[in-house]
């Protein structure tokens, strides 16, 4: 009875809506960022690391021992710390700019930091 009042240019038209919304669903961030790297702090130190096509592996020295830190393309992840829990480890990879791997017995973290093209290329706004 519902369908029945839908003509086919209706239908055409929803599904033209819901195909242009899932391409911009997956697609609208993927090239929001440029100059990604990897911050890493452990026990008061800075480290800035960048992504390589080569898997490799940082040892890093925190508060209760050593942490091992593994770097991808495109994801970072911690593969071994000196921590009881091991949370740090079961997060598993993170991807995405703002996202962070914390290990607080340790003290060490790992945060993806990336500047925005749009603030770059354009002012947002201005404040007096």
């Amino acid at each position: 009875m519902f369908i029945k009042k839908f003509k086919s240019g209706d239908i055409f038209l929803v599904i033209i809506i819901l195909i242009a919304g899932m391409y911009f669903l997956f697609t609208g961030n993927l090239n929001r960022y440029t100059d990604k790297e990897i911050v890493i702090r452990a026990d008061k130190k800075i480290i800035k690391e960048h992504f390589s096509k080569k898997v490799r592996k940082i040892k890093v020295n925190g508060a209760r021992g050593f942490s091992v830190i593994e770097i991808g393309s495109n994801w970072v992840r911690m593969s071994d710390s000196d921590c009881p829990n091991k949370l740090c480890v079961k997060q598993g990879k993170i991807y995405k700019v703002g996202d962070s791997v914390i290990c607080l017995p340790n003290k060490v973290s790992i945060t993806i930091a990336g500047r925005n093209k749009k603030t770059e290329e354009e002012v947002d706004a201005v404040c007096h």
